[in-house]
């Protein structure tokens, strides 16, 4: 039986390097992403908050402009048709 063929060990020591390294870098993609789609998450679920709380707001108080710093509110003028 033939004596199988080898690189050497440097050269084997540097190709797991690479290797590992792009292990580790499409870990960190990964990672990344699902950190995208949690905040993504968190945009759409604060998006859907703000819209209940404006209709509740426009229930009560009509078409109005709030200041979100002092939170006086002034009407809408009512474009007329």
């Amino acid at each position: 039986m033939a004596k199988a063929k080898k690189i050497t060990k440097k050269e084997l020591e540097q190709v797991q390097e690479s290797v590992n390294k792009l292990n580790q870098a499409k870990l960190a993609l990964a990672d990344v992403e699902l950190h995208k789609l949690q905040v993504l998450t968190a945009v759409q679920t604060t998006q859907q908050e703000i819209q209940v709380q404006q209709r509740a707001l426009e229930e009560k108080y009509g078409s109005v402009s709030i200041n979100l710093s002092t939170g006086e509110f002034k009407e809408n003028e009512q474009a007329d048709s």
